[in-house]
């Protein structure tokens, strides 16, 4: 079925970097605390987890304004926990968010509107939001 949804991706920024730094088994920990934290931002605004794709989420919103109203959550949420974390610990996300028709099938999404927010994400520097 297709629908015009608004696609998130989110990005740990530097998290190759991370687990070479602070191995695996840290790495792992922070990475989970990272994608918790932007999960529990999803349900005030509608948001619907599509899946973990390591580091980073691809969630979908009926509307692009509870997208970019979670997005701009999630950013203030990784800045609340940056300001109480060692500096080793802190983290930086970037996300990406575009409005579109996609087709939707049983727990996934696809289509040239997934493409494009994936791309905006990728353009976006720590700590930024991109949308189109």
């Amino acid at each position: 079925m297709q629908k015009t949804l608004a696609i998130m991706f989110t990005d740990l920024v530097g998290s190759s970097r991370l687990y070479h730094d602070r191995g695996d088994s840290t790495a792992r920990v922070l990475v989970s605390r990272h994608q918790a934290l932007l999960a529990e931002q999803l349900e005030k605004f509608d948001g619907t987890l599509i899946k973990t794709i390591g580091d980073s989420l691809m969630v979908t919103f009926p509307l692009a304004k509870l997208a970019i109203g979670c997005a701009m959550s999630m950013q203030r949420a990784m800045a609340a926990y940056n300001e109480k974390a060692p500096p080793a610990d802190r983290m930086s996300i970037r996300i990406g968010v575009h409005q579109g028709p996609a087709i939707v099938e049983a727990d996934d999404v696809h289509g040239d509107s997934v493409n494009v927010a994936a791309r905006i994400e990728e353009l976006a520097p720590g700590d930024e939001i991109y949308a189109s």
